[in-house]
């Protein structure tokens, strides 16, 4: 009895960088479900479905270039670029306000937001 507690069963997001979480659930013959951002996009007043909507192929660039970049920073840009919020740093890279928005959404599936 949970004593009118109400409590989450819920499971949480397996990504493949998460090798320890993967090996234990083969160890415990414990099955994973296919997850991945897979949503509709209803945008002035147009729905798309799944795989009809992108970001614009500027934001792709600016997102592949900030990736590659990344490994390439030393611990003082690090440290500078920790203290820059995601829509800033995203901004400052190139995405235009519609695609801040697709980032939004796309990050709060991502995260649970």
């Amino acid at each position: 009895d949970s004593g009118g507690l109400i409590c989450e069963l819920g499971a949480e997001w397996v990504g493949e960088s998460h090798e320890r979480v993967r090996s234990l659930c083969r160890d415990f013959n414990l099955p994973l479900q296919k997850h991945q951002f897979n949503d509709f996009l209803m945008q002035n007043g147009r729905v798309s479905r799944p795989g009809e909507w992108n970001f614009s192929a500027k934001a792709n660039s600016a997102f592949d270039k900030l990736l590659q970049g990344f490994e390439k920073l030393t611990p003082a840009q690090q440290r500078m670029l920790d203290r820059k919020d995601w829509w800033t740093h995203l901004s400052d890279a190139g995405f235009t306000q519609p695609d801040l928005i697709l980032r939004e959404l796309a990050d709060s599936t991502d995260f649970g937001e």
